[in-house]
């Protein structure tokens, strides 16, 4: 039996990671007023509450990138 390498398709290197990713596992950091409106957005916080969670949140927030 001849054995084939099984390959994924869609895998790039990922600069964060340092090893090669599928592309839906990239992730990526949000800050400011992106994350603001992510915070108003999915999570229905108002706009004090979403800067007092900005503000606690100094690296940002790690997001899936699709």
């Amino acid at each position: 039996m001849i054995k084939k390498e099984k390959t994924m398709k869609n895998i790039v290197p990922t600069k964060e990671f340092g090893y090669r990713q599928p592309k839906l596992r990239q992730m990526k950091y949000i800050t400011g007023d992106v994350l603001i409106g992510f915070l108003m957005d999915r999570f229905d916080f108002t706009a004090k509450e979403a800067i007092k969670m900005e503000k606690r949140l100094p690296g940002g927030l790690k997001v899936q990138v699709i």
